[in-house]
């Protein structure tokens, strides 16, 4: 695919910033598309739900500072040599992000030797945040992880043993498979829920499990996974369940999953069925059921659970799961609590590697690191659990941004593995915090057409700030980190950009997601940070739409808390001052409505440009369809009225909403010209038409309202793709 230099470039007016002119979205979109395979390690640290790439908000603060005159070699050479806008503006410029998130715009500020304020309602978040930017030597950081190695490894490895089927000698347990299972209504037999019988391949070896002997079968290098007969008792191996529906294996009788649920009056059990192992002794590595010991283990777990101490330690955990968008289909099958939501041998582990955590001899702020690098194994160690057997590895249980409940989970090995283990956590942060100290970006250049990856080079400015979370504190500091909701924060700060992700309508209810790290983070953090004490992260001030909400959280109350937020950090723009924010959605509404925001609260879009922000294999793209390309949009405040006798014509702005569309959209090139893509483009360039002329945009002789706009942004969206699609 061609990658042109994107030349579509506005008038220059005087004082205008690079960014109302021009932008690299057609180079950085190939870019973000690439990092979002391998995040930078500071963004690796801990996962955050949406986290945009670090190089598309690198690329926008530089051309938020720089002036309209940079030509595009020279934006190149600052993006990837030691841009410092200390250098550029001749002061320190203040960038606020009032939806700071997982921190993106608060990290490559700092970078670009900018002060950030960021300001976050989630405590989880904001602890993310803080611990990417916070100092830390690499020495002690690495001592530490040393200490807890030796402290809790003989503890945990010995729940992950299993007997080698080889040699009979002791092999590790890489992972093991579990099956939920209900009562068929008809017989009152135990229904496994399987919905295949696929365990994994390694090499030319593939392993499939049998129900019905309770046997695993290896099958040879030209034979698939989904059998449909036993190749030990010949007996058919017919899914158990479609996922919502079960046919009993023992009377034939067909039932829906959760009207079995519900006659049970409780949640589904499960029960282990397999057992993937790695033997150390024989080399072999391979797949068996588990035998007595392995049972016996798990008994050993439960048993352990009953102390005392283990269950006071365990308590955050025992809290009500809300109910929302994003838990609706787990509470449908009875779970009610986050306990609920682990086996036994993955609570023990949890709350011993917890534990050992709290009580080394180290500092606070590298406790803090070692309880980050805990917090983000929880998403890989519980029962919601995927494992894709086609790709062979697990994914996190919000990789889709919702509760899910699989028939089927891989329990891993939450000490020594590989993804989701802690000694993987933990040289994740090992790394990110050495990528801190001398960050880099990958150099790309323009060969033949196309993008090549020539290197590394490493930049000058660094991710390590001192931070504060008092604003009094913040002129002796780098970066003001407010856990509180945008709605109530208040800063005596003028600031020369707003640069932020806000929520995506309803694409990710972030207290719901993130009360699954906060349960386990709580006990902890409680008695140094009062945000940590509440049972659950906030949800009241939260700015989304919750369809399980609809009196409390709908459309109408996402546009006026938004326009509450812009209004109220408007006034500490300076009056030259640009707000950026990037937006992406495929429901036209959402559109009406983040455009309905900004004019209320007084800003006029000067330029949208469309970038590449996602891959079509994630598994939230696929599953829900989700726009690939954010919209960067870039305003400025309304600083005069509009004149009431000037009026646009819809019909006028159309001609120049299609024609500039068009222009954008034969930049991006034609692989990314799918529908959705299409309608970002032209949907960006009527808000900004229409911000322009608000409130005076007509249509037929009457004033035309943004739900208007949108649909005639759909309507065009659908002309331009009859001309490429």
């Amino acid at each position: 695919m061609a990658i042109p230099i994107s030349p579509v470039m506005a008038d220059q007016v005087p004082g205008q910033r690079l960014i109302e002119k021009w932008f690299p979205f057609g180079e950085l979109g190939e870019m973000i598309r690439r990092e979002k395979r391998a995040m930078k390690p500071v963004y690796q640290m801990h996962s955050w739900p949406a986290r945009r790439a670090g190089s598309e908000f690198r690329a926008i603060i530089l051309a938020t500072f720089l002036p309209s005159d940079v030509p595009p070699d020279d934006f190149w050479s600052l993006f990837y040599g030691g841009a410092d806008m200390a250098d550029v503006l001749g002061y320190r410029p203040i960038v606020l992000d009032p939806f700071m998130g997982g921190g993106t715009t608060v990290v490559e500020a700092l970078r670009l030797g900018c002060k950030a304020i960021g300001i976050e309602l989630n405590p989880v978040a904001w602890f993310i945040t803080k611990k990417e930017v916070e100092p830390c030597p690499t020495g002690e950081l690495e001592e530490a992880i040393r200490l807890l190695r030796s402290e809790v490894e003989e503890e945990v490895l010995p729940y992950y043993r299993t007997m080698c089927p080889a040699c009979g000698g002791q092999a590790k347990m890489v992972r093991a498979y579990w099956v939920r299972q209900v009562i068929c209504e008809e017989c009152g037999e135990e229904v496994p829920l399987f919905q295949h019988v696929a365990l994994s391949r390694i090499g030319d070896k593939g392993w499939i499990y049998c129900y019905n002997c309770d046997e695993v079968h290896v099958v040879g290098p030209g034979e698939g996974l989904r059998v449909k007969r036993c190749p030990g008792c010949g007996a058919e191996l017919e899914p158990v369940s479609n996922g919502r529906e079960y046919e009993c294996p023992s009377c034939g009788h067909r039932g829906r999953v959760l009207g079995a649920v519900r006659a049970m009056g409780t949640a589904p059990g499960a029960r282990m069925y397999a057992i993937c192992y790695s033997c150390g002794s024989c080399g072999q590595r391979g797949h068996k059921v588990p035998d007595r010991e392995d049972r016996e283990l798990l008994g050993l777990c439960e048993e352990e659970l009953r102390r005392d101490d283990m269950a006071r330690s365990l308590r955050s955990l025992r809290v009500e799961i809300r109910y929302g968008e994003d838990s609706r289909r787990i509470l449908a099958y009875g779970i009610r609590t986050f306990y609920e939501l682990f086996n036994s041998r993955q609570l023990l582990v949890l709350a011993i590697i917890r534990r050992a955590i709290t009580e080394l001899p180290v500092s606070e702020g590298v406790r803090e690191l070692l309880l980050l690098a805990f917090s983000d194994i929880i998403e890989f160690n519980n029962t919601m659990v995927p494992w894709v057997y086609k790709a062979n590895k697990v994914e996190s249980c919000f990789s889709i941004h919702n509760y899910l409940l699989p028939h089927t989970y891989a329990e891993l090995n939450a000490w020594d593995g590989g993804r989701g283990s802690l000694l993987n956590a933990l040289e994740k942060v090992r790394r990110g915090k050495l990528y801190c100290r001398r960050p880099f970006e990958r150099r790309y250049e323009l060969r033949s057409g196309r993008l090549v990856l020539v290197g590394r080079t490493y930049t000058c400015g660094s991710c390590e700030a001192r931070v504060t979370h008092d604003p009094s504190e913040f002129g002796r500091s780098d970066a003001l980190l407010i856990c509180s909701s945008s709605l109530e924060a208040r800063i005596d700060y003028e600031v020369d950009a707003i640069i932020t992700d806000p929520p995506y309508f309803d694409n990710v209810i972030y207290s719901g997601l993130s009360d699954l790290n906060y349960v386990w983070l709580r006990d902890v953090l409680s008695g140094r940070y009062p945000w940590f004490r509440p049972p659950h992260t906030p949800r009241d001030d939260e700015i989304v739409v919750d369809p399980s909400r609809p009196e409390e959280k709908d459309g109408r109350s996402y546009v006026r808390d938004l326009s509450r937020v812009l209004t109220r950090f408007s006034g500490n723009l300076k009056d030259d001052g640009i707000l950026v924010l990037t937006f992406h959605h495929r429901r036209a509404g959402a559109w009406a409505s983040i455009l309905e925001a900004l004019v209320i609260s007084g800003f006029v879009i000067k330029a949208v440009w469309p970038v590449r922000s996602e891959a079509r294999s994630y598994p939230h793209t696929r599953t829900h369809g989700a726009a690939l390309h954010d919209a960067i949009i870039v305003a400025r405040r309304r600083l005069t009225p509009p004149d009431p006798c000037v009026r646009a014509d819809a019909g006028e702005l159309r001609g120049h909403i299609l024609s500039r569309s068009v222009e954008l959209l034969e930049d991006l090139g034609s692989e990314d010209l799918r529908w959705p893509t299409i309608f970002t483009v032209v949907v960006g360039q009527a808000l900004r038409a229409y911000s322009e002329h608000y409130p005076n945009v007509y249509h037929g002789g009457r004033r035309m309202g943004v739900g208007e706009l949108v649909e005639m942004s759909k309507a065009l969206a659908d002309e331009v793709a009859e001309r490429w699609c």
